[in-house]
């Protein structure tokens, strides 16, 4: 008899334990929940718990459970009116505490959440939801960066009493310096190297007396994706605070960023935050420049709300940048302001700038980027972001302030409210727009499921009839390995927090038809050593042996296709990517390891003698 070692019996036990324990959550249905996020990120969540409890029962809201997740407090219900009580309290009495947002759980109980057993993570596709590809324009970045290098050369210049005919920007945020003496190159050049090691010296070999600083490459781009990170991060911020529970916003690429918004229906509201670029800019009046109306170098105009232009020093103040928290207010005389609260940095800066210029105009400049479509050389149609600023209020500093203030711009309420909420989220660092969208509704995704289902059912029958058919006893051992096989892969994909989506749904069907074809090479080895007549022990123990290679090389190419496709691929291609490797490796276990350890115990222990090939 073969033997059939103990550790191999003992590890496939343990697996099989395990997998039904990994793929049992999936069993569960879904219950109505709330997210519940704290827009404090400095208080303990555990204190947040106490409250989230304490203000439902105080309420007399019931729950069926409550617990911390990671950085936020997840109630749920058994209806959903229960939960829309709870969305409508939190709403209105704790809206300066928690950004809510309504969602699904599953019902696993707490002892297997507690364990680390939890379902599978749906996609879009089949939980419903907006999936959005941005685009973000880093032309912006570089011409603020310009801006930024311009001023700073100047004041080097003007500490160092360097005179110059001409100062400006140039391509990619260099900037273009003509001195008056050509003598003074060497100067200049000693200057930047001190003042801004960063940027390249290039002397014209033409007219020595201009230097140009230019921005390397690897600075651009590391700015650039700089610039990505940071508005994905920003952009993440921004979904909490409309109520959008468990969002994806993850980089693509250089200059895109992939944002996925499950359980919302109406894009409407969150492609109108996300492309929000409404910020605002602090800058001192140049009252001389004002009252002639002439430009010169280190002034700009740009138009207040009635069109009529306003002389401002190019120096900036602040920006939206600095500010770390914004609200919604209304001043003595009703009208509708922002109130801003900088953080260390900016309020240094306005502390020291309003220190100074007690009495004179500072400005508020109120700017956003819109989408507009343009055609470009080739005769396409492709979108560009056009800047739009105007000055939104004009007063004189009549004393010192630094970190809260106050600005007012003739706001309607709901204008307050908006560039309150972008403020407070944070600034873009660079513009975003649209260049693709998906909806995905509800009950789109709850077909999508059901559709899912009815494949890998309908392709479990399907194989498991031609098996049992066509191999009679050794089919019932391939069809016994395949449902465990499909058991692994959910248990897997729970495991490691694996999304699943369509193409994935797809690839756990593929794998089934891939796991049976290993039992087929088996099989078929099998019935041609006992052709051989060779005794029925020995011929299974050589097909298995023989089989094997040919098996692993199969699997061994795919699992590589699989891993081109995972790093090449995109959003759904990566999922199948992980649900077709997922597969590759546990039908070459249930194949080869389980359908050996069932015939042994199942067949061989049992003296057949007869398998009916």
């Amino acid at each position: 008899m073969n033997q059939y070692p103990f550790w191999k019996s003992a590890l496939i036990a343990l697996c099989i334990v395990l997998g039904f324990l990994y793929a049992s959550p999936n069993l569960f249905s879904e219950q109505p929940a709330i997210q519940l996020k704290p827009i404090d990120r400095t208080k303990k969540i555990d204190t947040q718990y106490d409250v989230v409890n304490q203000a439902l029962k105080g309420a007399n809201i019931a729950f069926s459970g409550l617990k911390v997740e990671q950085d936020r407090v997840i109630v749920r219900f058994k209806t959903t009116a229960q939960q829309e009580k709870a969305k409508q309290l939190f709403e209105q009495d704790f809206s300066d505490q928690f950004y809510d947002a309504l969602t699904i759980t599953p019902a696993t109980p707490s002892w297997m959440q507690n364990l680390g057993f939890n379902p599978i993570t749906k996609g879009l596709d089949l939980r419903g939801g907006v999936y959005l590809l941005l685009q973000v324009d880093t032309s912006f970045l570089i011409s603020r960066l310009g801006e930024s290098n311009l001023q700073d050369i100047k004041t080097a210049l003007d500490e160092a009493k360097l005179a110059y005919q001409g100062l400006s920007v140039v391509e990619n945020g260099s900037v273009k310096i003509t001195l008056q003496n050509t003598d003074d190159i060497t100067v200049l050049e000693n200057l930047l190297y001190k003042k801004r090691p960063d940027l390249q010296r290039n002397v014209d070999p033409v007219n020595p007396a201009v230097l140009t600083a230019t921005v390397t490459e690897a600075d651009l781009d590391n700015r650039k994706a700089n610039a990505v990170e940071q508005n994905t991060t920003t952009l993440r911020t921004r979904m909490n605070s409309i109520g959008v529970a468990e969002p994806s916003i993850t980089r693509q690429g250089k200059d895109r960023i992939v944002v996925q918004l499950p359980g919302l229906s109406d894009p409407n509201d969150a492609i109108a935050l996300i492309q929000s670029t409404a910020s605002l800019e602090y800058y001192m009046v140049d009252e001389e420049a004002q009252a002639s109306g002439k430009k010169r170098f280190g002034v700009k105009f740009i138009n207040d709300e009635d069109g009529k232009p306003v002389a401002l020093k190019r120096k900036m103040i602040i920006s939206g940048e600095n500010i770390i928290d914004a609200s919604a207010a209304q001043d003595q005389n009703g009208e509708h302001i922002v109130s801003v609260v900088l953080d260390e940095a900016g309020a240094a800066k306005m502390g020291e700038n309003t220190h100074k210029n007690l009495d004179k105009p500072m400005a508020v400049v109120y700017i956003e980027f819109k989408p507009v479509p343009k055609i470009n050389a080739d005769g396409e149609e492709e979108m560009t972001m056009v800047k739009h600023e105007k000055v939104i209020s004009v007063a004189n500093i009549r004393g010192q302030f630094s970190k809260h203030f106050k600005t007012s711009g003739q706001f309607t309420q709901q204008e307050a409210r908006d560039l309150a909420r972008s403020l407070r989220s944070g600034a873009l660092v660079a513009p975003v727009y649209v260049i693709e969208e998906r909806t995905v509704g509800p009950s789109a995704g709850k077909q999508n499921i059901k559709q899912g289902q009815e494949a890998i059912a309908l392709g479990f029958v399907l194989v498991m009839l031609f098996m049992l058919f066509y191999y009679r006893k050794l089919g019932v051992v391939a069809v016994t390995a395949l449902l465990l096989n499909v058991v692994f892969i959910i248990a897997l994909l729970s495991f490691i927090g694996a999304t699943l989506t369509l193409p994935g749904i797809a690839g756990v069907v593929l794998t089934m038809g891939m796991a049976v074809d290993a039992n087929v090479l088996i099989f078929e080895r099998i019935r041609e050593e006992l052709r051989a007549q060779k005794p029925l022990r020995e011929a299974i123990k050589l097909g298995f042996d023989n089989a094997f290679s040919t098996i692993t090389d199969a699997n061994i190419t795919t699992l590589i296709a699989a891993a081109i496709l995972f790093s090449f691929g995109t959003g759904p291609i990566k999922g199948f990517a992980v649900t077709l490797s997922i597969g590759i490796l546990t039908s070459m276990f249930t194949a080869i390891m389980v359908s050996r350890w069932i015939i042994h115990y199942g067949l061989e222990r049992r003296g057949v003698k007869d398998l009916s090939l």
